[in-house]
């Protein structure tokens, strides 16, 4: 990385004003749940907050040590899904969980 890539990237992580293809960098990857440039260009994670692997990773995680009604509510409060959109995303990390045994 140049000075001047790292000068960007820090002024957009300390002003919080960077895009999730910001944030990936600019040698990111397509991510191929939701289709965009935002696989990080080092970790390969989706910086995508919206992205479907990403939902379905935090609702098997909370679904864990979680009741679904919360789970919803956090996926509501924090993503800010819809209450049905919050149902699809559990019935597919169900899905997939129950894929995986």
């Amino acid at each position: 990385m140049t000075d001047d890539s790292v000068a960007l990237y820090r002024r957009l992580v300390e002003t919080n004003s960077c895009t999730p293809e910001e944030q990936a960098g600019p040698d990111a990857g397509v991510c191929p749940a939701c289709q965009r440039k935002t696989l990080h260009q080092i970790c390969h994670e989706c910086m995508n907050p919206q992205c479907p692997d990403r939902l379905i990773a935090f609702a098997a995680e909370r679904l864990r040590i979680s009741t679904e009604t919360e789970v919803s509510w956090c996926l509501r409060d924090r993503y800010h899904v819809s209450e049905a959109e919050a149902a699809e995303i559990i019935r597919q990390t169900k899905e997939t969980d129950h894929d995986a045994d």
